[in-house]
């Protein structure tokens, strides 16, 4: 019996496992106590085992397990596993150690520290003749150039971010000395290591990819209902699957395959985020070593037909050790319907109201709501902090009358 090691519960919950691959391989997950206690019964029903480990960090939404007691449990298996994955952006560096330490196939660490760290990641791309922000890591809290010097160097409008967290998790926007200072203030008391780069101003859009070796196998993208900066303001976090026909959608997919091409494609699946400016020219902004987060995997599924997380574990895997996972015929898989995802964020005060989904559109999306009567909500820091989520899909018609509705909808009422 082949064993599969999978780091961290992220996103377990939506793989959809045949059953011949559940009987040739012994997935054995490794993750701290908490999240083995949340664990759906659907999951622990084809985990062989589950391995607690410690969390050694937690910046609120990426977290780090002790790499010491992962290899120790890895050791201590019958045999060497084939493979190591994850889909938990946090734990990516350390899977690629364990797979280097325990030789096993997969990404490596320096392919790996392209994607975490968020400088060394825009170098990479912008040596490969793509447009970056023009970025810098910043100082120690305490001595931060002033805001007139920056802004000499960035432009009026910066964005200060953690050089290797997720989720929008303590970005700012700076546009004068008063933000710069809280800026500072924030990043100091949660002792981030920051960037600054430039703000680029346009649409914000994501371009998914999955490779087996060499081969793109999948590549999807999708328009940003708005910044994911805008979350944190009271803006829906989310969007809407692209036609992989459109002009646009085929330029954003070029554009990602060469910058993932720049990073590295062994960590077999990227989440990369990409700006259009008014000009329709393309900047980077990041790109993650992992399938995408939230929602995406399941408005895919419904978009494309396509279960991109199945086809990630598939693709890590080898085709070897899944035969029974259908690869698509083509990479861009036709549009077989449209489809939206929107996540709300959390606001600040007592909930008094949850509201249903409107009354038009009852039955037709998928709403669960995160939030009851009386819970007190402290305001939304990071993608993490939300009250309910919203998935939808059919014709175009129905869709478009949906998602402006539902762009505008808001599901909890707060009083202070």
């Amino acid at each position: 019996m082949t064993t599969v090691v999978l780091l961290s519960s992220r996103q377990l919950g939506f793989l959809t496992l045949p059953p011949a691959l559940r009987a040739d391989i012994d997935f054995v997950a490794i993750m701290a106590k908490t999240e083995a206690d949340a664990l759906a019964p659907s999951v622990c029903g084809w985990l062989r085992r589950v391995a607690h480990v410690p969390v050694t960090l937690n910046d609120g939404v990426l977290w780090q397990y002790d790499e010491t007691e992962c290899l120790a449990h890895i050791r201590a298996m019958p045999e060497k596993p084939a493979a190591i994955i994850t889909f938990d952006e946090g734990v990516t560096l350390l899977a690629a150690k364990l797979r280097e330490r325990l030789d096993v196939p997969g990404a490596r660490p320096a392919e790996i520290r392209r994607y975490r760290d968020k400088l060394l990641m825009k170098r990479c791309v912008g040596a490969a003749g793509l447009r970056t922000p023009v970025a810098d890591r910043l100082p120690a809290h305490d001595h931060w150039p002033p805001y007139r010097d920056l802004a000499s160097r960035f432009g009026p409008r910066m964005v200060i971010k953690p050089v290797d967290s997720a989720g929008t998790n303590g970005v700012r926007i700076v546009s004068d000395a008063g933000s710069l200072a809280q800026a500072a203030d924030s990043c100091r008391s949660r002792s981030f290591d920051c960037e600054i780069e430039s703000f680029a101003e346009g649409r914000l859009y994501h371009c998914d990819t999955i490779w087996a070796g060499h081969d793109l196998v999948f590549t999807a993208c999708t328009e940003y209902v708005a910044p994911t900066i805008d979350f944190q303001n009271g803006l829906p976090l989310g969007g809407r699957a692209m036609d992989p026909r459109s002009d646009l959608a085929a330029r954003l997919t070029a554009f990602t395959v060469d910058a993932v091409t720049a990073l590295g494609t062994a960590s077999v699946a990227q989440h990369t985020e990409l700006m259009v400016g008014p000009d329709g020219a393309i900047t980077f902004i990041e790109s993650g070593a992992r399938p995408p987060g939230m929602l995406v995997a399941q408005m895919y599924e419904r978009a494309f037909g396509v279960n991109i997380l199945t086809l990630a574990l598939a693709a890590g895997l080898g085709r070897s050790l899944a035969p029974s996972i259908t690869v698509p015929a083509t990479a861009r898989a036709p549009l077989l319907q449209e489809a939206f995802y929107l996540v709300y964020p959390r606001g600040q005060g007592v909930v008094t109201e949850v509201r249903p989904v409107p009354a038009d559109l009852a039955g037709r999306i998928d709403l669960r709501t995160h939030a009851t009567m009386g819970d007190r909500h402290e305001g939304c820091r990071s993608n993490l902090d939300f009250t309910a989520t919203a998935l939808c899909s059919g014709d175009r018609t129905f869709v478009d009358h949906a998602y402006a509705v539902m762009k505008t909808y808001t599901p909890v009422e707060y009083t202070n």
